[in-house]
């Protein structure tokens, strides 16, 4: 199913190869998300948690995170 997005935020520091997100977000109509940890350029590495956040009380919600892990080429 497509998810809409409202609205997107980031402010990635990038630093020695190595980006880290002050604020990386999405606002969609159930959901916000929000996007922490690293992605570097130097090794292509991924260490990203990805936390929904859900909008109101819903039957089905949103809580757990996902982690983001590997490779940029292989992400698990």
């Amino acid at each position: 199913d497509e998810v809409r997005v409202n609205c997107a935020a980031a402010n990635l520091n990038i630093a020695n190869g190595v980006a880290r997100p002050q604020i990386f977000a999405f606002d969609t109509e159930n959901a916000l998300i929000n996007v922490t940890g690293t992605a570097s350029f130097a090794s292509e590495q991924l260490d990203l948690t990805i936390d929904p956040e859900s909008k109101g009380i819903r039957i089905i919600t949103l809580r757990s995170p996902l982690y983001v892990r590997g490779t940029f080429k292989n992400p698990q």
